[in-house]
């Protein structure tokens, strides 16, 4: 079987949404289990720079509840060059799924929210601070140990706001 980057031999697949396909993989250098995904993003002219742009920004994310950034790469799928991004693969289930499973009760909906929020606040405490762009429970999984980890794979800065000077007439 080819490997992707000639490092990730896909395994199978863990999700297909607009932004891109998810791939479970291994590792062939490290033995690790990773996620690969692969963004259906426009690679030519400003595209391009959008898509490096958040790669390094999701490298520079050091979180205990965020996937830890391995690698990004373009390399041509079916002629078209791809952006794929490298991830620490977090075993456990989308909170989509563990809500379908099993009803949570008020007081695991309130740990699970509490845990989203703590993300969140995390990652707008940071200077500037970074913008999800995509929560819903498919992007939320939980782990065995209960933890909810927060899958990001778009996060953006927000635009530098100017305050208008005040005119006088």
């Amino acid at each position: 079987m080819a490997l992707l980057h000639g490092r990730y031999q896909l395994l199978q697949p863990l999700g297909d949404g607009g932004a891109g396909q998810t791939w479970l993989a291994l590792d062939t250098h490290t033995g690790a289990q990773v996620t690969v995904k692969e963004l259906r993003a426009d690679l030519r002219g400003q595209g391009r720079g959008v898509v490096e742009r958040e790669a390094r920004l999701l490298g520079q994310l050091d979180h205990p509840q965020i996937p830890r950034f391995v690698e990004a790469f373009v390399e041509d799928v079916r002629l078209v060059p791809r952006l794929h991004l490298v991830l620490e693969y977090v075993e456990g289930a989308s909170l989509a799924d563990h809500v379908a499973q099993r009803r949570p009760s008020q007081d695991q909906v309130r740990t699970i929210m509490e845990g989203l929020l703590g993300i969140l606040a995390w990652l707008h405490e940071r200077s500037p601070p970074v913008i999800h762009r995509d929560i819903k429970p498919q992007n939320l999984i939980v782990r065995p140990d209960g933890r909810l980890v927060l899958i990001v794979s778009h996060p953006t800065r927000p635009p530098q706001f100017r305050l208008a000077q005040r005119r006088r007439w």
